[in-house]
């Protein structure tokens, strides 16, 4: 059964005047976490915010825990474990050097929290399926926190001198790593959210593969697309990384511990950066693709997202595109796909002078490309994260709701 929409089974505003960075959602669809943020300016109130769901019907705040001072940005990033039970979030209290990473124990609540300081804001955190480890980065340095004893501990750090960290993603079982960005981009550190207007954005980017040997990273493997590098995503002995010159690369693990590239594309359209990402693996055996970027030329950006088959042939493995799609806006962050490549979903807007364009949440088909539902915003959404059952959806918009579509597994 389609995931329920166009109209929210519920929706909640956690605190009026902030918007919703970021969404995570268990892989039941029973939990959820958010956090608010204030884009480019500092104010307090901002905090994180865990939520609840029995039968999707409607949603119960659990537990909140403010930042406890003025923030710049607030709440960046967050992530929740499979089971629901740990749950993540990273961002900046200041403009420079001043970050954090905080990490729950969901049942527990914000008592539970376990902090860590960090020298700039955290541009993505993940954390492995059962909560053991947790990857963060920001400026220059990816870092690994693990469960022990019933806390969490700073593992293991990497410093990629010079180079600016935008993003990561860990394997299930926390074995593999991979960070991104751009090469010789110090100076980025701190950006706005919206880094689409770089001015060394034709630096090239990183993507680096580090090996968790029970809470050590052990580079494995860098590789060096020619535009830097604004999400990576990992999946099985796959790891796709989309790149600000809108070239979407596929890597894969072709003997251990060394991954290669498998191949690059990019649609026949003008498309540019593309923050819109996902990686999961179909029925069928074949791993997928869901990429997106801007329209080129246009302001405000018109948007493409569109979705890649990886096939095998003959040992090596190519690219096919199945459908591509106009959004009214370019799609952010918020495209995800659910554990066996069933859903794709975005959203979509953008700052303009002035202020915001208007949004979209959407649900797509994956391999028909049909657009199941759309639900239009005031303002813009970046973040909608999708169950791995592929059940339910969890949005968030800079309008400050949280939105939820769908029904637990």
């Amino acid at each position: 059964m389609p995931i329920s929409g166009p109209t929210p089974n519920w929706q909640i505003q956690p605190s009026p005047g902030y918007q919703i960075n970021s969404t995570a959602i268990s892989a039941d669809g029973t939990r959820m976490i958010a956090g608010t943020s204030i884009e480019e300016a500092t104010a307090a109130g901002v905090g994180i915010y865990c939520y609840g769901t029995t039968d999707g019907a409607s949603g119960t705040l659990l537990w909140s825990d403010p930042l406890g001072q003025p923030a710049y940005d607030g709440v960046f990033w967050v992530a929740i474990s499979s089971d629901g039970r740990y749950a993540a979030a990273g961002g900046s209290y200041a403009k420079t050097g001043s970050g954090f990473v905080r990490i729950y124990d969901v049942s527990a609540g914000a008592s539970s929290r376990v902090e860590f300081p960090t020298s700039s804001r955290v541009n993505e955190l993940e954390m492995s399926a059962d909560g053991t480890y947790v990857v963060a980065v920001y400026g220059s340095t990816v870092e690994l926190y693990q469960r022990a004893a019933g806390t969490y501990v700073v593992a293991a750090t990497q410093v990629l001198t010079n180079d600016y960290v935008r993003t990561c993603s860990i394997s299930p079982d926390g074995t593999w790593i991979v960070a991104g960005g751009q090469v010789d981009s110090a100076n980025l550190d701190p950006e706005p959210r919206h880094a689409r207007s770089l001015a060394d954005s034709a630096s090239p980017g990183f993507v680096a593969i580090f090996i968790n040997q029970q809470g050590t990273l052990e580079p494995a493997t860098t590789r060096n697309p020619a535009a830097g590098v604004l999400r990576v995503v990992l999946s099985g002995a796959f790891i796709a990384a989309s790149t600000q010159d809108g070239t979407l690369y596929l890597y894969a693990q072709v003997f251990f511990p060394d991954w290669e590239q498998a191949w690059s594309f990019k649609p026949a359209v003008t498309i540019g950066y593309s923050y819109a990402l996902g990686l999961a693996p179909g029925s069928d055996g074949n791993y997928y693709i869901a990429a997106g970027g801007n329209n080129v030329g246009v302001s405000p950006s018109t948007g493409w997202l569109y979705l890649v088959k990886n096939v095998p042939t003959g040992g090596l493995f190519q690219p096919q595109q199945l459908w591509i799609r106009s959004l009214e806006y370019a799609p952010n962050p918020a495209t995800n796909m659910d554990g066996s490549a069933i859903y794709v979903t975005a959203g979509d807007g953008e700052p303009v002078t002035g202020g915001e364009t208007s949004g979209n949440f959407y649900l797509f088909d994956a391999m028909g490309g049909g657009l199941l539902w759309s639900f239009p915003t005031s303002i813009m959404n970046w973040a909608m994260a999708i169950n791995t059952k592929g059940t339910a959806c969890f949005g968030g918009s800079d309008d400050g709701y949280v939105y939820y579509w769908g029904s637990p597994a």
